[in-house]
């Protein structure tokens, strides 16, 4: 629950009869876990505040090999970053509930990885278009601080106990892979209307697990298990031109979710989502002004006694963004 912003930059420019280049800055993946009041939190143990965050950079070139056909490619820079902070329980546990003893927060720096993007686009007509782009995976090993803060429990013996064992600050490293995709779209104009669809297959099986290393103190070592299964995400719009100024447009898309039951918890769930989109442009001279705002129905999800982490729940999840662009032909 809470409010985040995603933006994206992207510059394009002729360089050449048939050659174009450009530069994109986007956030392509990332996710946000912070549950409410983390001292009553059932599944602190798990996460109480998680995040994956990604930025990339892609500078990219075009050829146009005939009027009605071109291909590119560009470099996939990817600047990535992981935290995790969860509670650690007395285990033998002497008290009647589970107690916590410590808080452990795993932080990374940024760290940068390399890519690739691939893609080609044809014109059969001047009122039909298609495309296809392949974009490559990309595996980031974070560097990071890991803190241990010990939770006084009340129990002399318990806390001296804990204070003896408890590791020191150290270094530690978080290892996992951004998923492959090949998304396939094409567009058919009809006057003033144009429909467009679109088909991505994202090769999420890549992201299997996340890779929690502790060098100083590998008793600690943690395996969140992910098993993503590579999966695919439609999508239909609809655009109507009105006049030589506006365009109004609306779309459909469906997102089929691709983590197991078995892994969904409280650091990482996803499910099934439909999305209702609507929104315009507005045209002046060179400027281009765009707004869509777009609702995420998901689909409510149980790990119903399949859970890996050892803990079972009922996931509830809705989302609406709103995206405001600026265009300007130079």
């Amino acid at each position: 629950r809470g409010l985040g912003a995603i933006p994206a930059l992207y510059y394009s420019q002729q360089v050449g009869e048939r050659v174009y280049v450009g530069l994109g800055f986007n956030r392509p993946f990332g996710f946000k876990s912070q549950w409410d009041n983390p001292d009553q939190f059932t599944g602190r143990y798990i996460c109480t505040d998680c995040k994956i965050d990604s930025w990339g950079l892609n500078p990219t070139i075009a050829f146009r090999l005939e009027d009605r056909l071109a291909i590119g490619g560009g470099i996939d820079v990817r600047f990535s970053s992981f935290r995790q902070t969860r509670r650690l329980q007395a285990n033998p546990n002497p008290f009647p509930v589970p107690t916590d003893v410590a808080e452990l927060t795993f932080d990374s720096s940024t760290k940068t990885a390399v890519g690739f993007n691939l893609g080609l686009l044809a014109m059969p007509t001047e009122d039909f278009s298609i495309g296809v782009a392949y974009r490559h995976k990309v595996t980031v090993e974070h560097e990071a601080q890991a803190n241990f803060v010990q939770i006084p429990t009340g129990d002399a013996a318990v806390d001296a106990a804990v204070r003896a064992g408890l590791p020191a600050s150290q270094l530690a490293t978080a290892e996992f892979t951004y998923p492959a995709s090949v998304a396939v779209g094409a567009a058919l104009r009809r006057g003033y209307w144009m429909v467009e669809v679109d088909f991505q297959w994202m090769l999420w099986s890549s992201f299997d697990a996340v890779t929690l290393a502790f060098p100083a103190t590998p008793s600690f070592d943690t395996l969140l298990p992910q098993d993503y299964e590579s999966t695919y995400r439609g999508a239909l719009g609809v655009e109507y031109l009105i006049g030589d100024d506006w365009e109004i447009r609306g779309g459909y898309s469906y997102d089929h979710s691709p983590q197991p039951t078995e892994t969904i918890s409280p650091f990482l769930h996803d499910e099934d989502r439909h999305g209702f989109a609507g929104g315009g442009s507005y045209k002046y001279e060179n400027l281009r002004i765009d707004a869509v705002a777009r609702y995420l129905l998901f689909r409510e999800r149980s790990t119903r006694g399949l859970s890996r982490y050892g803990y079972d729940g009922l996931y509830q999840t809705g989302g609406f963004s709103l995206s405001i662009g600026f265009g300007y032909r130079f």
